[in-house]
């Protein structure tokens, strides 16, 4: 029997090939679960990631976008422009003002920014502001004048008023360190229109989308590879406020995954209206010098010199066309583009039934209409904004008030600043024409003493310079300006001194501080024997007020200036009574003042007070009046320094307005270095000097340089008329010019001066009038 046949140990190739892919199955199988692990690992981790980083963002999101979102600029402004019964005005100067802040001269005064005016009388309808001490709202008031002075103001029923203040100019806006500058503005005060011009060019679907629009990028992806360039964006407007408030203008992959995180988180967290407020305040349309113009309101009033509420059609058309590309389409440098991008706006207007189509063509033939005047101001008051800034350093505020928008209220008299301005550089022009003369330089300060505050600055020839401020910080001889200084403090010891007295004007040697001798001459090198006291100041006399300060004490008069806080170390040698003390035109406009208010000090600055833009006084300057001089005493200086433009050294000045009444005083240094002058009118000391940074001889006295820039100033600007005042117990009494004592009325050679008459001595006989056949 046939032994049993085995089974082929081979496969069958069928076999063969199920073994294989079951094998092959097995092996995927393996690698798809060691893939699983990993990818499940990195994709937790990156869940993980993604959830820590949104919670960042979240929190970075939230800080900003509900806390202090914008560091905001400090506004600065002029002083506000009082009104009230019995105050003087320049009247050619109110207008000017009225001009200045954009007030309209119409026939009717029926709304707010326009004024009508007659000889007697300006009726002015008054703009709202949000003044530091509350909101004023709008206002008619009637001003009845009467020789240049406010005799009564009315109300619109014609009832009296007692007070009105008219909203200040705006100077300047003090930015942080990120110069951006922005006006903060509400979704609610924007008119509809813009809003619906502005979400139709920047982002249709706004309202529609989750802050991301995936339609919007695929709509720019296909209209960029038609045009085979980047000619279509698609960013929505939540993206663009997260570029803008978030993240840097860097180009990457990376940095729009963050933009459209946060646009994603950003609409999640916040109302429609309140991203499209964070984005108006935000939205970039340019720059002004080195800083950013920020918001649609600043835009507003950077371009057009207008409130949002005041443009027109192709006004705020083009303000949206400008956000594509604030640079490119330029108004000022590419007006060609400018145009071309409002009228395209124009028309998506028209198109989406925004605007009629007699709007539209009425507007395509507008022109641009850029005026930018308001933010070319800020270049005419660089020496002021300089003291603005100083004194705001030294105000205790915290870092986060700072940067919350302040309000600054300061003392600038804006058309006597603008009337400086012009005067300077012309007077020093024609100062300068002598060839031998070095290069003139030029301080100025005005002070506004019956409101304690700096009523303008000049710190250089050039009055828009932003270098070295010579009102602040050049300290210069001030020659015979401190004189009167000299013959108050004699003053004041009414029973030794009066105007009468008879002081020594013959040659006088003294030791000096080295020690050597030293010998004053007048500067006419003449020698009268004998002067009245009142001649000596007026005449700016050396020799007497020598000898009057070496028989009061030089220490004495030395510590009678430094009364006035801002004033010390004072060089306790003769020199000092003929100026050889180094002060600043501030310093002087602070003596002046004192001076100019009968004795009384207040410290003068420029800010008066700060507020917080919402009609809160943060800080307001403190009123510390003090007696620091003897009214009486300088009643009898401030008489004398008026006859100084009737009959001393300002006599020239008195020939060109023979109408003139103002107190004034000439000073000059050693070898005509330095040349000053310096006046007071009703409410407004003035100090000019003129001289040179190298400190050489210009051959210029007081009356001759500095005193041509006030007579400059005065062709254009009104001195108010000072009016001499005597307090009680100060008389007009007669004195004899050889005697110097109290005379009767029927002494020959009498003068009549003003006399403290508690102490004075009798009156003598002197040798009467003699008649004409004599």
């Amino acid at each position: 029997m046939a032994a049993p046949q085995k089974k082929s140990q081979k496969a069958s190739p069928k076999r063969k090939k199920s073994v294989k892919k079951k094998s092959k199955i097995q092996s995927q199988d393996t690698w798809v679960k060691k893939l699983i692990k990993p990818a499940m690992k990195i994709s937790i981790a990156g869940i993980a990631f993604l959830s820590v980083y949104c919670l960042y963002l979240d929190a970075k999101i939230t800080e900003k976008f509900e806390g202090q979102r914008w560091k905001l600029p400090a506004k600065v402004y002029a002083r506000p422009f009082q009104l009230y019964p019995n105050k003087s005005i320049r009247v050619r100067m109110f207008h000017q003002e009225l001009n200045l802040l954009g007030y309209q001269r119409v026939s009717h005064a029926r709304q707010p920014g326009q004024y009508a005016a007659s000889q007697h009388q300006i009726d002015i309808y008054l703009r709202e502001f949000q003044f530091n001490d509350g909101y004023r709202p709008p206002r008619f008031v009637s001003i009845q004048l009467k020789n240049g002075q406010i005799t009564q103001l009315l109300d619109h029923k014609n009832k009296p008023v007692s007070y009105a203040k008219i909203e200040p100019l705006l100077i300047e806006r003090i930015t942080n360190d990120t110069d951006e500058d922005r006006e903060v503005i509400g979704l609610e005060v924007i008119p509809e229109p813009i809003l619906d011009a502005l979400i139709l060019v920047e982002d249709k679907n706004f309202y529609h989308h989750t802050g991301v629009s995936l339609r919007g990028i695929f709509r720019a992806l296909i209209a960029n590879m038609k045009a085979g360039k980047t000619v279509q964006g698609g960013s929505t407007l939540t993206q663009q406020l997260a570029k803008n408030f978030y993240l840097t203008r860097e180009k990457s992959l990376w940095r729009k995954a963050n933009e459209a995180l946060i646009a994603l988180i950003l609409d999640h967290k916040y109302s429609k209206d309140q991203i499209l407020e964070a984005y108006i305040n935000e939205v970039y349309f340019g720059q002004n010098h080195q800083k950013g113009i920020h918001g649609l309101a600043l835009a507003s009033q950077f371009y057009f010199n207008k409130e949002l509420y005041q443009l027109q059609h192709h006004e705020y058309a083009l303000l949206i066309g400008l956000i594509k590309g604030p640079s490119f389409y330029n108004p000022g440098r590419h007006p060609v583009r400018a145009k071309e991008r409002r009228d395209l706006v124009l028309r998506l207007m028209f198109q989406n039934h925004q605007i009629t189509k007699q709007n539209y063509l009425t507007a395509i033939k507008k022109p641009l209409g850029i005026q930018r005047n308001s933010f070319i101001r800020r270049q005419q008051f660089p020496a002021y904004l300089d003291l603005v800034k100083r004194e705001l350093r030294a105000i205790s505020l915290s870092q986060e008030t700072k940067n919350a928008g302040l309000q600054l209220i300061t003392g600038l008299d804006p058309i006597l600043q603008l009337k400086a301005n012009k005067a300077i550089p012309k007077g020093i022009s024609i100062l300068q024409n002598r060839p031998d003369r070095p290069q003139l330089q030029a301080a100025f300060a005005a002070v506004n003493f019956e409101e304690g505050s700096f009523a303008a600055i000049v710190g250089d020839k050039n009055p828009t310079y932003w270098g070295f401020n010579r009102a602040l910080d050049a300290k210069r001889p001030v020659g015979s300006l401190i004189k009167p200084w000299v013959y108050l403090t004699a003053l004041e010891h009414s029973h030794h001194y009066h105007l009468g007295t008879m002081l020594k004007d013959s040659p006088i040697q003294l030791k000096n501080e080295s020690g050597q001798m030293w010998e004053p001459k007048n500067f006419d090198r003449r020698y009268r024997q004998q002067v009245l006291l009142h001649d000596a100041l007026t005449q700016s006399l050396n020799i007497p007020t020598v000898n009057l300060a070496m028989q009061l004490g030089i220490d004495q008069i030395a510590n009678n200036i430094e009364r006035q806080p801002e004033i010390s170390d004072l060089p306790r040698v003769p020199s000092l009574v003929l100026g050889s003390a180094m002060l600043s035109a501030q310093n002087v406009a602070q003596m002046y003042a004192t001076l100019a208010s009968q004795g009384i000090y207040e410290r003068i600055t420029a800010i008066t007070s700060i507020g917080d833009g919402k009609g809160r006084t943060i800080w307001q300057k403190s009123v510390e009046a003090q007696t620091l001089f003897d009214q009486k005493a300088v009643s009898l200086v401030n008489n004398t320094l008026m006859d100084v433009i009737d009959e001393g050294t300002a006599k020239a000045l008195h020939r060109r307005f023979p109408n003139l009444s103002i107190a004034s005083k000439t000073g000059s240094s050693n070898d005509l270095r330095d040349s000053w002058f310096t006046s007071f009118d009703q409410d407004i000391v003035t100090v000019f000097w003129v001289g040179n940074d190298q400190n050489k001889p210009m051959g210029l006295t007081g009356s001759q340089g500095a005193m041509y820039l006030y007579e400059t100033l005065l062709g254009q600007w009104e001195a108010l008329p000072r009016y001499r005042t005597l307090p009680l117990g100060v008389e007009l009494v007669y004195f004899d010019r050889k005697t110097g004592k109290p005379a009767t009325q029927a002494c020959h050679q009498k003068v009549e001066l003003p006399a403290i008459v508690a102490g004075l001595p009798d009156k003598e006989q002197c040798l009467p009038e003699q008649s004409g056949w004599f």
